[in-house]
């Protein structure tokens, strides 16, 4: 299997002691695992801190820039965001939607079909990355659709350009997941142009990763901003 240089000088922290070898700051170019995505396969929005927030409502809170109104049942009202793909404020609730930057689609192709179920589902719901997960118009959001960088990026907003290229490599890496070879194309072309030359990534151990010991799913880390 080919490995993407990312010409980045990578600043990875792990939840376990690595060896010298243990995890390359390479991507591996693969083709697409073609065939048995089912979107059930990723259950989304669990309650994963336990406190009657369930992921979506987690990301909410975080990325508001008006905080809103908390109800019981962690019911939310009022608040405002910026949606990052243009932008535009959002007031809305019911028309913000949570993009998984990576979509699961890609996610399925680019390696989590060999994911367990645990792994799947902790992917799904990653509020521990504000990378991973992130508050968008619901237009934009369909308008991506399961479409890799290659075929798509943000027409405006803060992820728009170099942005995008940069998050979507750390969670690329963050996961072990492959690039396609379109995607690979595409990515040195914009580490280039972009002139990226450090990403920071807790790169997650197990997640197709040999090298690596299985996390333990069940123990939940803090939240992090």
């Amino acid at each position: 299997m080919r490995k993407l240089a990312l010409l980045l000088t990578l600043i990875i922290t792990t939840a376990f002691t690595p060896s010298a070898h243990a995890i390359p700051p390479t991507l591996s170019v693969a083709p697409d695992h073609i065939g048995g995505y089912q979107r059930s396969l990723f259950p989304t929005w669990l309650d994963v801190l336990h406190d009657g927030c369930t992921a979506r409502k987690e990301v909410l809170r975080q990325e508001a820039v008006i905080a809103p109104s908390i109800g019981s049942n962690c019911w939310l009202t009022g608040g405002e965001w910026i949606d990052p793909y243009s932008g535009i404020k959002m007031t809305r609730i019911g028309s913000i939607q949570i993009d998984h930057l990576v979509p699961l689609a890609d996610v399925w192709r680019s390696g989590g079909y060999a994911w367990t179920a645990a792994e799947r589902e902790y992917y799904a719901n990653d509020i521990y990355d504000p990378r991973t997960l992130i508050a968008v118009s619901g237009s934009l959001n369909e308008q991506k659709s399961d479409s890799d960088i290659a075929n798509w990026q943000p027409p405006g907003g803060y992820m728009a350009g170099c942005n995008y290229v940069k998050d979507w490599i750390a969670v690329k890496l963050r996961y072990s997941l492959t690039v396609d070879p379109a995607e690979n194309v595409y990515l040195q072309t914009q580490i280039k142009a972009c002139k990226i030359t450090d990403i920071k990534v807790t790169v997650l151990p197990g997640f197709g990763n040999p090298a690596a010991p299985k996390i333990n799913l069940k123990k939940k880390s803090p939240i992090k901003k």
